[in-house]
């Protein structure tokens, strides 16, 4: 009983297959019988082969040579050749041609070579499955010697009658049974006992094979017929079991609806109590929320004004200094004079920056490599060559592998763009507030400003030298802010990053210049220095050669 669920399966299963599936499982089924049966009718066919072979054909082969062909047959032929009864000879040749094939020549010597022999006549190549060996090859083959016919009237006791011929026997039985098939299957319907029989064997198999095929179908449509109605009446039954649920359904979907418009009822009776309760607390609250409001903005307001202020002492104490060195300034003379301007520069410069510029130039002096004067750390440099408009660099990081331009951007939170990153402007947008533009010297944003300073220094770099130094662009932000709406890679020689990782993103420059140009000769950084600084002296060039 538990088998009859799992046949179900399977014949509804075999009833869904469309209709072209089926078709070819039913030429599946065909080919695998049709195979079956010439396997077994080759099987068959090499018992008979077995069996003629072992039995009768060789029995009949070996009486004829030992009889026919030592006696009569001789006689018969030496007879019929003299008498040039071609007709009947050739009858007598072709008589046992499934057994051997005879052929007969004019070689007139006892001798085993005979190579000027001529063939005179041979069993029909038309009756025989194989070609007759050549003329030259029927050495190998046993022959009779054909002599003179004796007059009836002579005596038995005479001298040895004179040759007239050979005559050779050539076995035409196969070497085995696959070249016998091998030849039968070249030509099915040859006349040929043996073939006969193999035609006859592999007839039958087909024919038997094609009974069980149609038998087997006939059996597989009855059971789909049978599938095909269980199906039906199953689909009816689902049907029916379906219609019963779905009005079950819609009734307890009635009693629902009914039991929610009385809750429905209850909950709009309950609304109106709450709505005169909230009435009596909304003018408390809105009081509330006034208070805590202005509490807010009355306590923002007072860290601005602190802000304020302190940015206002910072401001006057900046004023004074620089008051202060303008008048130490002015009033200087000969060397004097240079080191005020430097520091006059100093304090024209410093109260500019913002506090990133700050945090870059104590980030840069406190790294290792600027320690160890592997890298040179300029601040402030005007690349700006002749009487072009100048060019002030926040910070350039010299090696002996490259060159990197540092601009601050003090611009915190998200930073994108409008759309392409190089050709758009870029924007901030810091928490919660509005986004505002991010302003750039150069070109509608950041990546336009350093590139066009990059450009530059470049120019100044291969102008004023030998050396073809790769030169880099870095934007950096405050620390924390995301970058993932400009990335941190614009090209192959520009970057985006923070302060907090300034001095990872120079490694990885270095690293990469120092692998696209392993093999190239390098400047000392001290060298490149000078260079942009536009100080490069004779004194200093020795100097350097010295080390």
């Amino acid at each position: 009983m538990a088998a009859l669920p799992a046949r179900h399966a399977i014949m509804s299963a075999m009833a869904t297959f469309p209709p072209m599936r089926r078709t070819m499982y039913v030429v599946l089924r065909l080919v695998l019988l049709i195979c079956v049966s010439l396997w077994l009718a080759f099987i068959i066919n090499h018992k008979n082969y077995d069996y003629v072979l072992n039995k009768t054909l060789l029995s009949i082969h070996t009486n004829l040579k030992t009889s026919k062909l030592t006696s009569v047959l001789p006689e018969a032929v030496e007879s019929m050749l003299i008498q040039k009864q071609r007709g009947p000879l050739q009858e007598l040749l072709d008589r046992n041609y499934s057994i051997f094939a005879l052929v007969v020549t004019d070689c007139r010597t006892d001798a085993l070579y005979c190579p000027d022999q001529k063939v005179l006549m041979t069993t029909s190549p038309n009756l025989l499955v194989r070609k007759l060996p050549a003329r030259e090859n029927l050495v190998n083959y046993p022959f009779i010697l054909l002599r003179l016919p004796v007059p009836a009237v002579a005596s038995r006791s005479q001298a040895p009658r004179p040759i007239i011929g050979r005559l050779y026997t050539i076995s035409t039985m196969p070497a085995s049974f696959a070249d016998d098939y091998h030849e039968w299957l070249k030509d099915p319907f040859g006349d040929y006992s043996l073939w006969k029989t193999y035609l006859t064997t592999t007839v039958n198999s087909l024919v038997a094979a094609l009974l069980v095929w149609v038998i087997l179908e006939l059996f597989i449509k009855i059971k789909l017929i049978q599938g095909r109605a269980a199906l039906e009446r199953e689909r009816i039954l689902i049907a029916n079991a379906d219609k019963y649920l779905r009005r079950m359904e819609d009734k307890e979907a009635q009693i629902a609806e009914q039991e929610k418009a009385s809750y429905a009822q209850f909950e709009v009776l309950i609304g109106r109590i709450k709505e005169l309760e909230a009435t009596l607390h909304h003018d408390r609250e809105q009081q509330l929320a006034a208070e805590a409001i202005i509490h807010s903005i009355e306590q923002e307001w007072q860290a601005q004004v602190v802000q304020f202020r302190e940015q206002l002492e910072q401001t006057g104490r900046e004023k004074a200094a620089l008051l202060s060195e303008v008048t130490r300034y002015r009033s200087a003379s000969g060397k004097e004079k240079e080191e005020a301007s430097r520091t006059l520069t100093n304090a024209i410069s410093t109260p500019f920056e913002n506090a990133l510029e700050r945090e870059l130039r104590e980030t840069l002096a406190s790294a290792t490599k600027a320690k160890s004067d592997a890298w040179r750390v300029l601040h402030q440099v005007d690349v700006a060559m002749g009487k072009e408009v100048s060019r002030f660099i926040d910070s350039v990081v010299i090696s002996k592998d490259c060159i990197a331009v540092i601009e601050a951007k003090n611009y915190s939170g998200s930073i994108f763009a409008d759309g392409d990153v190089e050709n758009t402007g870029w924007h901030c947008r810091p928490g919660n507030r509005a986004a505002v533009a991010i302003k750039a010297s150069w070109g509608v944003n950041p990546y336009h400003q350093v590139r066009e300073y990059v450009m530059t220094l470049m120019n100044v770099v291969n102008t004023r030298g030998s050396w073809r130094l790769p030169v880099y662009g870095v934007i950096v932000f405050p620390g924390g802010a995301d970058l993932s709406g400009i990335g941190e890679r614009l090209g192959k020689f520009y970057r985006v990053t923070s302060s907090d990782r300034l001095i990872a993103t120079l490694d990885n420059i270095e690293a990469e210049a120092r692998r696209e140009n392993a093999h190239t000769k390098r400047p000392q950084p001290l060298q490149v220095e000078e260079l942009v600084l536009g100080r490069r002296t004779m004194k200093n060039t020795a100097k350097l050669a010295a080390r």
